[in-house]
């Protein structure tokens, strides 16, 4: 993401999350509620640092892949290739091709190559009930970017919600209704993205943009306070409600990132000199529960540093559906034609596609100048722009590229007998114009 600049004029910063399923348009609003996140264990280290060479010869790796349409699965898709290839074991790939029918048939292409062990990436196109049926019998399999729920993790017990509990409190994600893949105990571990931890360290960085570039003395700055949602059109404005405001307890993700540039610290005081005009969501109904985690974690790490949300007309305007930058570019132009004559606009959404979209539909709405992104992914799509786009901060980084890393040393050892944690989360980093080189030189 772009760095702070010198000199910014007064704008929109928009804020995006990865969220590979999210490449798949979804329709339909929804009611965001206020962050309401208790305390979990927090996940053992992912241990992983790469395959040892030749450590798979002789072994057949399955990989299912969902969709080498989408350029974050090519990411890992490369990723995984590379690890295998180094492990000395052969690659044996079916694209789902984001088409959910193609499930059985690419899981009967495991069974009948006979596969030593499958990493399984369908981000939710099949269901645990038919996961369980169509995996081979006896061959481990890890699953790439599924919410991590039970069996697959063991989550600590949920302290019921309470007046004194601290909406900044990382969770895991919660158990969704319908059957998760990683209720199939086939699947015995899980490879991805630290979703609160990346909203976090994202939701501090651009609070401290805001705070450093549109600061207002105290007595003229806007005032914060925690927000619900009503639904309004295609977006939801959010009108004010008591609430705490509590920000980021100092040991979390937001305020502990050591890789994040100083804009991304959430560990300083929060403060009401941040001034802006409205805090725009983009979200998604596609894997609802990890847009949560990565949203509210949006928030969190934002109110860490500036405070609770203003409790202002239109300060949190909400959508649900803006996954996808066809839809994220008509939301923010709604968004834009509400705020009419704002100049202090912060949007968060959901992926880095949903960021592209948002600086089109800027464009598109010649407020190219009121908008500043921000993401999560730090794909190879917006990486020009983080480099030299003045309008974009940063993003919390993913490096799917790097899933392979995890995720085919771990399989190794599943069909080595080893025990393998059942959670191994990629730990994000926060990306601007300052570190981009050297991260993505």
């Amino acid at each position: 993401m772009p760095p702070i600049l010198s000199r910014i004029p007064a704008g929109v910063v928009v804020c995006a999350l990865v969220l590979v399923a999210a490449c798949v348009p979804s329709g339909g609003t929804s009611v965001s509620p206020t962050p309401s996140l208790v305390p979990t264990a927090t996940p053992a280290a992912n241990p992983y640092t790469g395959a040892a060479a030749n450590a798979g010869a002789g072994k057949k790796i399955g990989y299912v892949s969902y969709g080498e349409q989408v350029p974050y699965v090519r990411e890992v898709t490369g990723g995984i290739r590379d690890q295998v290839t180094k492990a000395g074991a052969t690659l044996d790939i079916c694209d789902l091709a984001l088409d959910p029918t193609h499930v059985p048939t690419c899981l009967k292409q495991m069974t009948d190559d006979k596969v030593d062990g499958i990493i399984l990436f369908q981000a939710g196109l099949a269901s645990g009930d038919v996961l369980c049926a169509d995996l081979p019998s006896g061959v481990p399999v890890i699953a790439v970017d599924e919410p991590p729920v039970l069996p697959i993790a063991t989550a600590a017990p949920q302290p019921s919600a309470s007046a004194g509990a601290s909406p900044n409190a990382p969770t895991a994600a919660p158990v969704p209704a319908a059957t998760p893949a990683s209720a199939c105990d086939k699947i015995k571990a899980f490879v991805g993205a630290d979703d609160l931890r990346a909203g976090q360290i994202a939701g501090a960085a651009v609070g401290r943009f805001v705070k450093t570039n549109w600061g207002a003395p105290a007595a003229t700055a806007v005032p914060v306070a925690a927000a619900s949602a009503t639904p309004v059109a295609s977006l939801t404005a959010a009108p004010s409600s008591s609430g705490s405001g509590t920000s980021a307890p100092s040991g979390s993700a937001a305020a502990t990132d050591a890789a994040a540039s100083p804009a991304a610290s959430a560990s300083a005081p929060a403060s009401s000199t941040c001034n802006y005009d409205s805090l725009v969501s983009f979200g998604s109904t596609v894997a609802a529960d990890r847009s949560r985690l990565r949203m509210d974690g949006y928030q969190q790490g934002f109110e860490s540093v500036c405070g609770p949300l203003s409790t202002a007309t239109d300060a949190l305007l909400v959508s649900l559906d803006a996954d996808h930058s066809d839809v994220a570019q008509s939301t923010i132009g709604d968004a834009l034609t509400r705020l009419s004559g704002k100049t202090h606009i912060i949007v968060v959404a959901v992926n880095d596609d949903a960021a592209r979209g948002a600086l089109a539909g800027a464009a598109a709405a010649s407020r190219t100048g009121d908008v500043w992104v921000s993401g999560q992914g730090a794909d190879a799509t917006v990486r020009s722009d983080i480099r030299t786009n003045p309008q974009y901060i940063g993003d919390s980084a993913y490096f799917p590229e790097n899933y392979g890393r995890t995720a085919v040393p771990a399989l190794l050892d599943l069909i080595a007998g080893k025990t393998v944690q059942p959670q191994l989360l990629i730990t994000p980093t926060w990306v601007d114009k300052s570190n981009i080189a050297t991260i993505y030189p």
